[in-house]
């Protein structure tokens, strides 16, 4: 992919959106999620019959406690707890398309992509202009003044 560097900040006309550093950014944590994902998927996979530290480990299934290194490290030792380790991490990659997908459109829908641009690069643009300014609707929602469709009343 020849140029694809100079295709993040292009601004020329396509059929796709423009790639903003951004969204560069997000991809790629997404990619980070999506592979720790799996290989915690495969190692549960390829480890299922327990350990050395506890062999049988797997007759306990879910109700034996992945109790850390306070009590000999019994933590990530069999499947049971590879699946409950990915299933945490693909709940947050599902939380980061999310976020990132509803910000994204927000930007486009009131058409100010540029807000996106600037303030989706670091953390604090993360929280300020997305989670905050967005919600203010939902706040007021709490209060007789603030009467809308996001009411709890």
């Amino acid at each position: 992919l020849p140029g694809w560097l100079d295709a993040i900040n292009n601004n020329t006309n396509s059929l796709f959106l423009n790639i903003g550093p951004g969204d560069f950014l997000v991809h790629h944590a997404i990619a980070l999620g999506l592979h720790t994902t799996t290989l915690i998927l495969v190692k549960g996979a390829l480890d299922a019959r327990g350990s050395k530290l506890m062999p049988d480990k797997k007759d306990f299934g879910y109700s034996f406690p992945c109790d850390g290194p306070g009590r000999g490290g019994t933590c990530d030792i069999s499947a049971y707890d590879a699946f409950y380790l990915s299933i945490f991490w693909s709940l947050n990659t599902i939380g980061w398309v999310t976020f990132y997908w509803h910000w994204k459109h927000l930007a486009l829908w009131q058409g100010n992509v540029a807000q996106f641009d600037e303030s989706s690069t670091y953390l604090m643009g993360w929280l300020r202009d997305y989670l905050w300014l967005n919600s203010s609707q939902l706040i007021n929602g709490y209060n007789p003044f603030g009467m809308n469709s996001l009411s709890v009343y």
